[in-house]
Order: structure tokens, then C-alpha cells, then sequence
């Protein structure tokens, strides 16, 4: 056989057994890149010379293990997932904005999502009027139901400038990680506009579903959001709480957070709040707020029953340290370092029934 023919078999055998050509533009395994300047939804494939334009484009791609992978730049779009075991990543000047009249920028409605890196601002105009501030960063919902979203993971992101929740997890979200992340401000429809109501909807990170509005939740009963993990952010809402969990959600974990800056509207619940049953806050630093630093208490007696507060700093708060509005039983309230909380360390209906929250546990 002569060398061409040599060559024109190799070639061929190459193809055949599903070989690319070297140089040819094809996306990178497992992945596919997103440039809001310089990406093309209609002729790019997913590549680095032909991006995408836009992260729904490349997530209409995305199989499950795969990963979309953001450009610095704006991305005004309604993101929402498409399939389960997806990631999204990208630096942290790669800006998601939300589009047109969509209150959530970003919308997790499958399986072991993960986000990381980059920023989510709800700020679309200069006006501070309600109409420049997207309402919520991260939601995470399932549509299914009786069937929740498990396994999100929310990784170093900045999210800034919401009108309402900067991230929600409900309607049986569990197994989440909540992690590294910048969340706040938030809440600047109530809190910062100028306004005659008495809403307080501002919270930096909220688990489950208020009673009153499980009817809204693809199916109404209580919202078992549980075992999540809420670790090592640094939130300043300028507005409600830091962490807010809801009536029967419970075995969520919050550790190692900074919490600052809830507000004067506020001033009736705390920091950081558990209205459900066995949760854990655990070597938190929560100062300077304008409520208590740590609130227990739900709709009913008994709502928040079983929650554990040990090992966190809890300094300057406006309203007391710990505050206790369920009789319980309670789990370990110890460890605690705190001074400077107007009215005492433990304060509420029910103080009297814990002991000292800073004896060693």
C-alpha cells in the first residue's frame, strides 16, 4: 500500500472510531463557556473560540456531570436549571442581573445543582424605587410534588441588592450546602424605600415555608427542609434576619457565620431564628444587630422544640442575646461567649427555662 493510502486509512479508521481531528470546535469535555459580549446562542457551539451568549443556552446543553463555565461580564436572563448534576461557576465579576419583569434572578428546580463564584446583583437601575431591585437572588424550589430539590450547592457567590430573600430553600429542599458565600444587602423593598407598610421581608438566607403561605408550595402540607447546611458566609442583610428557619424544618446546621445588621423593623425577632424543631447554631459571631442575637420560637408551643445554640460569639445586640419564646425542651444552649446585649444574655417568655447560655458545655 503507498504511504497516501497508508494515511487515508488511518484517517478513516480515526473517524470511525470517534477520533476528532486536532483543532477541530467542538466544546471541552464536560463543559461549555458562557460570554455575554463576545458569545453567540445561534452559531456558538460551547467552545472557547464559539461560546455561548447565554447561561440558559448552555444549560439546554449541559447533561448531568457537566459544567457551565462563566466569562467576566452582565448576564441579563431569567436563570432557571434545566437538568439535575449540573454546576455553574464562574469569577466573581461575571454578574447575573435577572431579565425583564422576573423577581428571581436565578431558579434551582433540580437535583445536586451547584453554583460557585460568581455575583448576583439585584440592582437594575438607579432609582430607589421597587422596580430597580429584583426580589429574590437564589431560589430553590422544586415543581414536583411531594418531591424536593436535594443536594444544592451555593459556594462563594456575592449576592447583593434584593428587594426581598437574597436565597431561599423550600418545599422540601434538603441536603443543601450553604457555603463562603457575601449575602447582603437584602430587604430594600421594606427596608430601605420609602414606604408607610409593615413588611419585614429581608432575610439573608430563608429555610422552609411560613404556615400561612404553604398553600402557595406545590402541595400544602408542612415543609420538611431539612439537613442543611448553612457554613462559614458572611452576612449583613441591612434588613431581616441573617438565617431564618420555618415551622417543621429542621436538623439544618448553621455554623461558622458572620451575622450582622438586621434593622430596627426588624427588632422583634433575632439574627438568627429557629421556629422549627432541632436545629443547630454553632460557632457563629452575631453582633451589632437591632434584635436578639439568637431567637427560638414558632407559630405554636412546641414549633421549636429540641434547638441547640453552643459556642458562638453573640455581642451588642439591641435586644438580648438569646431569646426564648418556646418553653421546650431545648438542646445544649453553652459555650456561648457574650457581653453588651441590652437586657441580658438570655431574654424572652421563656429564659427562665435554660440555664446559663456561657457555662461550658
Amino acid at each position: 500500500m503507498t504511504r497516501i493510502g497508508v494515511l487515508v486509512v488511518a484517517v478513516a479508521c480515526g473517524v470511525l472510531a470517534g477520533q476528532v481531528p486536532a483543532g477541530a470546535d467542538v466544546p471541552e469535555p464536560g463543559g461549555y463557556q458562557v460570554d455575554p459580549a463576545a458569545g453567540d446562542d445561534n452559531s456558538g457551539t460551547g467552545s472557547t473560540p464559539r461560546p455561548f451568549r447565554t447561561i440558559s443556552r448552555a444549560l439546554a446543553a449541559a447533561q448531568p456531570g457537566e459544567t457551565v463555565f462563566l466569562r467576566p461580564g452582565a448576564y441579563d436572563e431569567h436563570v432557571v436549571t434545566v437538568r439535575p448534576g449540573v454546576t455553574i461557576t464562574g469569577p466573581r465579576d461575571a454578574v447575573l442581573r435577572g431579565a425583564d419583569d422576573s423577581r428571581r434572578v436565578l431558579e434551582v428546580q433540580h437535583d445536586d445543582t451547584t453554583l460557585n463564584g460568581f455575583t448576583i446583583d439585584g440592582k437594575i437601575c438607579a432609582d430607589l424605587v421597587e422596580a430597580c431591585y429584583r426580589d429574590k437572588a437564589v431560589w430553590v424550589q422544586s415543581t414536583v410534588p411531594h418531591d424536593g430539590v436535594t443536594g444544592t450547592k451555593i459556594l462563594g457567590l456575592r449576592v447583593t441588592n434584593l428587594g426581598g430573600e437574597c436565597i431561599r430553600l423550600k418545599y422540601f429542599t434538603s441536603r443543601s450546602i450553604v457555603a463562603g458565600n457575601t449575602v447582603g444587602p437584602c430587604g430594600i423593598h421594606d427596608f430601605v424605600i420609602p414606604n408607610t407598610g409593615s413588611g419585614q421581608t429581608g432575610e439573608g438566607i430563608y429555610i422552609g415555608t411560613a404556615p400561612e403561605q404553604l398553600d402557595r408550595n406545590p402541595s400544602p402540607e408542612p415543609d420538611l427542609s431539612n439537613d442543611n447546611q448553612v457554613w462559614d458566609n458572611v452576612i449583613d442583610t441591612q434588613a431581616g434576619e441573617c438565617v431564618d428557619i420555618k415551622e417543621s424544618a429542621r436538623g439544618n446546621d448553621i455554623a461558622d457565620n458572620i451575622c450582622t445588621g438586621q434593622q430596627p423593623r426588624n427588632a422583634n425577632s433575632g439574627a438568627m431564628e429557629s421556629r422549627g424543631p432541632g436545629n443547630t447554631f454553632r460557632s457563629n459571631h452575631i453582633h451589632h444587630n437591632a434584635a436578639a442575637g439568637i431567637r427560638l420560637g414558632g407559630d405554636r408551643p412546641g414549633d421549636a422544640v429540641g434547638n441547640s445554640i453552643h459556642h458562638n460569639t453573640i455581642t451588642d445586640n439591641a435586644r438580648g442575646g438569646i431569646k426564648i419564646q418556646d418553653a421546650g425542651p431545648h438542646g445544649r444552649i453553652c459555650g456561648n461567649v457574650m457581653h453588651a446585649n441590652e437586657g441580658g444574655n438570655t431574654v424572652g417568655a421563656h429564659k427562665d427555662g435554660v440555664g446559663d447560655p456561657t457555662a461550658p458545655c
